[in-house]
């Protein structure tokens, strides 16, 4: 079964924020707020659990991420 556009299109922003979460996290230093810093590493983790949700729903197939979710799945878990 395909996932319609909606479904699509809705996990394309869990997505897309995500990125946005880790990008964030990315540019921490030494000058940046640490609590700050520890609140993008929860969004983005956060976030990139809706988004693996989203790719086993729509029974999402590709080599490479089977690949990757298959050699850490328990870090999928945490």
């Amino acid at each position: 079964m395909n996932p319609d556009v909606l479904s699509i299109l809705s996990w394309g922003q869990y997505l897309h924020w995500a990125e946005l979460q880790f990008l964030r996290f990315k540019a921490c230093d030494e000058s940046t707020n640490t609590a700050e810093c520890i609140g993008s590493v929860a969004h983005w983790l956060a976030a990139e659990y809706v988004v693996l949700e989203g790719w086993r729903e729509m029974r999402g197939s590709d080599p490479a991420i089977n690949e990757i979710l298959e050699l850490y799945p328990e870090h999928c878990d945490i």
